[in-house]
């Protein structure tokens, strides 16, 4: 029986018979000294875990450490008490050196304790890395058995589930027909499916529901009339969702509106100017060369049968143009007879331009 298990008289009856005196008042106190007198005596309690072949024995006792350390304490207070008054100056030079040589030592000293504390360890700990090393190696040896047997598990699970996958597929295949072209089995599996649990009628079931509702949800699309249609079909069938499909179609109509928004601006954009000329803008200067132009030659008479062409202000725009380049469009221009004056910027840009400055001479 564990000393823990027993009660303080018995304790106490044990404490006198092992010849204990005083015998401590506390529990606690109690086993501590029966402890040490097991130790002195060489007795070894042992805790025995179902000592058959098959399971494994133990036979152990709580590890106990003793040193001096109160002794040691009192030393070390003496030790340190020395430097407790003591406060050297690091501008003194022998100070400064006294300080080197007494933390050498103190070193030393903090060297020797804990050198000592680790060979404790080690010794304290190689039984147990010894207990611990060959049990993990017997316990390694049945693991791997363990996880071949398992492997040969998984191998037969697999199949289970490949077999289970392809009867779900050709069914889904003869239920849709045509349909899984667009939408293979793949796309609508769901792993609960093959879940032992999971039958395979139930499964079934839900597949045919998930194929309904892929149709029902096409045929809705089919009967919205979307202006484009085959833009959706696509994207519900990449998608699988309805709502996404008409919103797609909804913002390719929406953009399809804002570019033929844009081309009517543009088209007005591009109206003519008013008939009546329109002044510079900015400091292009006028080309002489256009206003001073005079017809070298008459034109050809028009046949009498031909509607005659009377001269009328017109515009030619430029998208870009130097003053030199100006200069000569102005010259041939006026070797044809025509006259004229060029204005910088765009026909929008004139044209308010003009604006403004009719404003201002109103």
């Amino acid at each position: 029986m564990k000393y823990e298990d027993m009660k303080v008289a018995e304790l106490k009856d044990l404490a006198h018979r092992r010849g204990i005196d005083p015998v401590p008042k506390l529990k606690a106190d109690i086993i501590a000294a029966l402890t040490a007198s097991d130790e002195e005596d060489g007795v070894v309690e042992a805790e025995v875990i179902e000592p058959q072949g098959k399971q494994l024995a133990v036979v152990s006792k709580a590890g106990t450490i003793n040193a001096n350390f109160d002794e040691l304490e009192a030393w070390v207070d003496r030790t340190l008490s020395f430097y407790e008054g003591w406060e050297p100056s690091a501008d003194n030079p022998e100070e400064v050196e006294q300080c080197a040589q007494h933390r050498k030592n103190l070193n030393g000293l903090a060297k020797e304790i804990d050198d000592k504390r680790k060979s404790v360890k080690r010794n304290y700990d190689a039984p147990l890395i010894e207990f611990e090393s060959k049990c993990n190696a017997i316990r390694d040896r049945i693991k791997k058995v363990s996880e071949r047997l398992q492997t040969v598990e998984k191998e037969a699970r697999q199949a289970i589930d490949d077999a289970k996958y392809q009867e779900l597929e050709e069914h889904y295949e003869a239920y849709v027909g045509m349909l899984a072209d667009a939408v293979p089995y793949e796309r609508v599996h769901e792993k609960k499916w093959l879940n032992l649990t999971c039958k395979v009628w139930k499964a079934k079931n839900e597949l045919e529901e998930k194929a309904d509702k892929i149709v029902s949800g096409w045929e809705a699309l089919k009967n919205m009339n979307l202006e484009y249609f085959e833009e959706a079909e696509l994207r519900y069938f990449e998608t699988l969702d309805l709502n996404d499909a008409i919103t797609y179609a909804a913002e390719k109509d929406r953009e399809r509106k804002r570019v033929e928004e844009m081309k009517r601006e543009m088209d007005q954009y591009r109206q003519p100017a008013p008939a009546e000329p329109v002044q510079p803008v900015n400091d292009l200067p006028q080309t002489p060369e256009i206003a001073e132009a005079q017809p070298v030659e008459t034109p050809p008479q028009r046949a009498s049968f031909m509607k005659p062409d009377p001269a009328k202000p017109r515009i030619m725009i430029i998208d870009a143009a130097t003053t030199e380049q100006c200069k000569q469009i102005g010259k041939v221009c006026g070797s044809l007879g025509v006259t004229g004056r060029f204005v910088s910027g765009t026909l929008e840009e004139v044209y308010w331009s003009e604006q403004e400055r009719k404003r201002n001479v109103g």
